[in-house]
């Protein structure tokens, strides 16, 4: 069984300018160095088309993984995030998103949408989580559908504080 979830978030930036930064290296390298030393840049990737392609990798022991569920996890447990940005027809910004555990059952998938409100954009994700641990993987799923959520929000706030910073 999986976890569904589902966050919108409104901030100031346009849709252009969100995408705008999600096409910049620069931008995923200082997202990345915010978060501390529990996330990386695994690959980025402008395509002629202009589509975005992003991964990353957070290693959830040393950054989030409550000390209830880590101690399940020997050898370490990693996330690794992949987006694939592009502009819609209808002017909105769109990703595929992909999540796989490295170290524990984990996956999801999911889908984000960036589009123009009155006062600047609107990011909408949804998605689903699954944790194949007998017993405890509705518990992990839980906490991991709730940080993705606070992540997306924080995200949103980021976005916008850099776009401030380096328009």
């Amino acid at each position: 069984m999986s976890r569904p979830f589902e966050v919108t978030v409104d901030a100031e930036p346009s849709v252009d300018d969100v995408f705008a930064a999600f096409s910049r290296e620069q931008y995923w390298q200082d997202r990345v160095t915010a978060y501390g030393d529990s996330m990386s840049l695994a690959a980025f990737d402008v395509a002629p088309d202009g589509s975005v392609a992003v991964s990353t990798i957070q290693d959830l022991q040393e950054a989030v993984l409550p000390a209830a569920f880590a101690h399940l996890i020997r050898g370490g447990a990693k996330v690794t995030r992949a987006e694939t940005w592009r502009l819609a027809d209808d002017g909105a910004a769109v990703s595929d998103l992909v999540i796989t555990g490295d170290g524990m059952p984990l996956s999801g998938d999911g889908t984000a949408r960036v589009e123009q409100v009155p006062g600047g954009s609107r990011m909408s994700v949804t998605g689903r989580v699954k944790v194949k641990i007998p017993l405890l993987g509705g518990q992990l799923e839980k906490f991991v559908v709730g940080q993705i959520v606070e992540e997306i929000r924080q995200i949103q706030l980021y976005t916008a504080a850099w776009i401030t910073q380096n328009a």
